[in-house]
């Protein structure tokens, strides 16, 4: 019995075309190594639509935006928000410790499966000693995705955190 909350992306209908732009690359590029620019990260990061299992996680999709909501309604609750700057790939997390890291899609480490987005500074870090400092989505298949998340303490690794998610 799954006990957990699924996760959720919804899809506004404005958005149908480029999902489905979205879904169409990302199988066009299964398995492939390929670079990938931001805005194409952003198109996958749109595919996303659909319910997913996850540990206590739901999220939601808008036209300029990727949410994602961890914990929902606990005293552990985060948000994370992915978003094109320029020709940028970004995501703030809005951490339950305080802080808000920001980090940068690398695009010279990403492919089309794998996005990984690196620290690229944020607010509140020095007052709470620790903080998320690295993230990467790797598309195991379009309906599986593995989500790692590395934390730092004191400007020291401190941790690495895999979460699985299928698509319900």
């Amino acid at each position: 019995m799954n006990i957990l909350p699924p996760f959720k992306i919804g899809v506004r209908p404005a958005l149908t075309f480029a999902l489905a732009f979205s879904l169409a690359f990302s199988s066009a590029y299964a398995g492939t190594t390929r670079r990938i620019d931001a805005k194409t990260a952003f198109a996958r990061m749109k595919s996303l639509a659909g319910n997913w299992s996850g540990p206590k996680m739901m999220g939601q999709r808008c036209d300029s935006a990727v949410l994602e909501t961890c914990f929902e309604g606990t005293p552990m609750e985060m948000v994370t928000v992915y978003y094109p700057v320029g020709n940028a790939l970004v995501q703030t997390h809005y951490c339950m410790l305080g802080n808000q890291p920001h980090m940068k899609l690398n695009t010279k480490k990403s492919s089309a499966d794998t996005l990984v987005f690196d620290f690229a500074g944020g607010d509140n870090i020095k007052q709470t000693h620790m903080n998320m400092h690295a993230t990467t989505l790797h598309f195991v298949g379009r309906n599986k995705i593995e989500s790692t998340c590395t934390s730092q303490e004191k400007g020291r690794p401190a941790g690495t955190h895999t979460s699985t998610f299928t698509r319900a």
